[in-house]
């Protein structure tokens, strides 16, 4: 049985096709991790899917950074600091999670959903205005 914790929404777009995908990829692991909570899945699972999680992350930010650094985007300073932000915090959730430190909670939970929803609508879809009819 497949658990939803985040549905896609197509208000979620920024209308940049490779970006869009990327965001439903980081929103599907974040699934597949919510769904690992519930059923309470072994530690060992639970760090290759936030591993994977922090990769693709990465992958994703490299993308998004290297879009906005080819459009001269005048927040890309600002957005850099958003990620970079974002993954140390998936970063040290993962050495307190791998030492025995921590648990995956419902808060965490909500923290890594609330943190990409609210990156997606607000800081990417500034930059959707101003570069959705630019190539990637």
């Amino acid at each position: 049985m497949s658990r939803i914790f985040i549905l896609w929404n197509e208000s979620y777009n920024v209308g940049i096709n490779k970006i869009d995908t990327q965001h439903k990829k980081l929103i599907d692991i974040l699934n597949e991790l919510y769904e690992s909570f519930v059923d309470q899945t072994s530690g060992q699972k639970l760090e290759i899917i936030l591993k994977e999680l922090k990769d693709y992350t990465v992958y994703h930010f490299g993308t998004e950074e290297e879009f906005l650094l080819k459009h001269n985007y005048p927040f890309l300073e600002d957005h850099i600091k958003e990620h970079k932000g974002f993954v140390e915090r998936i970063e040290e959730f993962s050495l307190e999670l791998n030492t025995g430190k921590t648990k995956l909670t419902f808060q965490l939970m909500n923290f890594l959903k609330n943190w990409l929803l609210s990156h997606i609508c607000g800081s990417d879809q500034s930059y959707a205005g101003l570069l959705r009819d630019k190539e990637l």
